[in-house]
């Protein structure tokens, strides 16, 4: 589930509920990202971009509830929930998270294209209705 909250052109305020078990593809958000867990567990996995633009593994960081992570303009990194639970987030993002230009990577290519917000509102509508079956 992932609710807007406040969005303009300088700043967009989402609360998202990630379902047990769901995972993003890397993307980037092509502004600043603050992000606060108040339940469950988010696990990051960042990746460096090379020159080429290409991108390459570059460690990762579990959030579980009362932490917080700042992510820069230019990061790139891949998200999930591997537990059973359900996860629980404020994200604060310095510009208008549906109209910015963003990509996304093949996870098993890592091949880039342009990410449209729409797809990421659907994996986790999708892995709700498939977790809501599973409880």
């Amino acid at each position: 589930m992932m609710r807007t909250w406040h969005c303009t052109d300088e700043l967009t305020v989402l609360h998202i509920v990630w379902p047990p078990h769901v995972k993003l593809a890397p993307h980037d958000h092509d502004m600043f990202a603050a992000i606060g867990i108040y339940g469950g567990r988010e696990d990051n996995s960042f990746f460096r971009r090379r020159v080429s633009g290409e991108i390459e593994p570059a460690g990762g960081r579990s959030l579980v509830t009362g932490d917080t992570a700042v992510l820069g303009h230019k990061a790139v990194h891949a998200v999930s929930n591997p537990t059973q639970e359900w996860t629980a987030a404020l994200h604060v993002y310095g510009g208008n998270f549906f109209t910015a230009a963003r990509s996304t990577w093949d996870e098993a290519t890592l091949e880039r294209r342009k990410l449209d917000p729409a797809e990421i509102a659907d994996t986790l509508e999708a892995a709700a209705a498939t977790a809501r079956r599973i409880d």
